[in-house]
Order: structure tokens, then sequence, then C-alpha cells
């Protein structure tokens, strides 16, 4: 394919660099040049493999395309020859894979390490998403579908448009040149209520900033002081900006309140099948 001989503007080679990339998504993952579904539906007949489980057996493999940390493009690949449909987890964390990951597991890589712990110089900030329940935007990287199910053909692979929040302030913005990978919230973060947060803002009926807001309190120990003060700096003489309205800080502290609330309760719940039994025992001699 030969292309016009005029110069190509930035926008442009954006765009061109994310849909060779997600073409290269495509052909990885299934050996065919097939487009990718922007409109999956619900096969009742089709396997039920969780997200994750499915990454672990090599029946799915996903990648993430982004934007800019607030919004981007996933893309989950069947490898296998049956539908199978996914069940997506109620929140997720995307970390950039590093170069030197690439081609570890065929496809599109897994990369080496996740989270902070794989921060290379010039890595690009993780993103956190919600992906149960309301629609798919909302937040999964902001969202879900339907009750998060959604099927895939035989060695195809589905598109969704999702939305995210930054989980490492302070690290350079994503970009389409870059690959993200999946991981659970716990992987990334030992603190549950990060996890409870991301839930939340999967509902799709949170304010962006102020999940982005909340979420740089819990990842980054950002006070509420400093995010007050942060502030967007503009060109040509123009005044800086607050980033986070008083309305959405005041926001953010009771979802941080909620999120940790939540975890703490779930903290009590028994965790094993045989802890469970002696909580019900206990109920009944009760």
């Amino acid at each position: 394919m030969s292309f016009p001989s005029h110069k190509v503007g930035r926008p442009t080679r954006a765009w061109l660099v994310m849909i060779c990339l997600a073409a290269g998504v495509s052909v990885a993952a299934t050996g065919a040049s097939k487009r990718p579904i922007k409109r999956p539906k619900f096969d009742a007949s089709a396997e039920q493999i969780e997200l994750f489980t499915g990454i672990e057996q090599g029946a799915f493999e996903a990648v993430l395309i982004p934007k800019s940390s607030l919004a981007g493009n996933l893309f989950i690949a069947n490898k296998t020859d049956k539908p199978l449909t996914v069940k997506l987890p109620k929140a997720a964390a995307a970390v950039q894979v590093l170069k030197q990951g690439f081609g570890n597991t065929g496809g599109m890589g897994t990369g080496s390490g996740s989270g902070s712990n794989s921060s290379s110089g010039g890595q690009q900030q993780s993103m956190g998403m919600g992906m149960g329940g309301g629609m798919m935007g909302g937040g999964m990287m902001g969202g879900g579908m339907g009750m998060g199910m959604m099927s895939i053909p035989p060695e195809s692979t589905i598109q969704l448009s999702v939305k995210s929040v930054c989980l490492e302030h302070g690290k350079p913005e994503p970009n389409a040149r870059a690959r993200f990978r999946l991981v659970p919230v716990e992987e990334f973060s030992d603190d549950p209520a990060l996890e409870e947060l991301l839930e939340f803002f999967g509902s799709g009926k949170l304010d962006q900033q102020a999940v982005q807001a909340a979420a740089w309190h819990l990842t980054d120990d950002m006070s509420w002081h400093e995010l007050a003060h942060k502030q967007i700096r503009h060109l040509g003489g123009v005044p800086p900006t607050p980033y986070f309205s008083r309305r959405q800080l005041l926001s953010a502290q009771q979802l941080v309140s909620q999120a940790r609330a939540i975890a703490r309760e779930k903290a009590k719940e028994p965790k094993t099948d045989a802890e469970r039994s002696r909580v019900l025992a206990s109920d009944k001699k009760l």
C-alpha cells in the first residue's frame, strides 16, 4: 500500500499509529486480518470464562491502546477455535508493557512486571478502570456491558471504548504508541479501597475528575490540600486554573470514605469455605 507524498500532520500520524497497532493486535492474536468487532453480542451457548482466568489459560489476549490517561480502546482476542463469552472483572488496572517484554508470550505479549514495581525510565502512567455494571465507557477504564459479559467468535477480536483514571501522578502521559495490559487491581495496589473506588467508577454515573482526585489520594498519598492547589497551566499568558473544582474534591472525599468503609466490611467476611462454614455454624447456635 502506498500513501500520498504530502506531509502528514501530527493528529493524522497519531491516528495512523493507533490504527496500525490495532491491526497488529488483531493479526497477531487471530492469525488473520479480521476487523475488530465493535458491537459484540451475547451468545448464550458459548462457554463463559472470566477475563484474567482466560488470559492465564491462553484463551484470551487483551491489550489497551490509550488515547490518554483518561480514555482508550481495549482489544480482547479469542485465541481459540470456538466462541467464548468473556466475563469482565468488576475493576482492573492497566500497566504499560515494557519493550523487553514484547514477544514473551507471542501475539500481544504480557510484558515484565506490573504496577510501580515495573517502572523504568519513561514508563507511562498506569490507569484504573471499573468494568462491571452500567454500560461500557462509563468507567472501564471505566464501564461494563450489560452484566459485564460479551461473546467473541472464534479467532476474533472485540474492540471496546473505555474511560479511565490515572493511578501514578507525575509519570508521562499515556499515548497511542504504547501498549498496556490489564491486571487485577490487587496486583497493582495492596489498598483494597482502590478496587472499591474503581468499582464505583464502573457504574458510569460518577464525575471522572472526582474519581481522579480520589484515586491520586489513594495511590500517590496526595493530600486534599495538594489536590486543591493543583493547577492547569495555560499558554499565552492566560492565568492557571484549578485542576479540580471544590465540588469535585468534596465528592472525591466522600468516595474515598465510602470505599474504605466497604473495604473494611469486606475484610471481616470469611475468605474460605471452611471459614464460611464456621460462621454459619456459629449463627445457627445463636
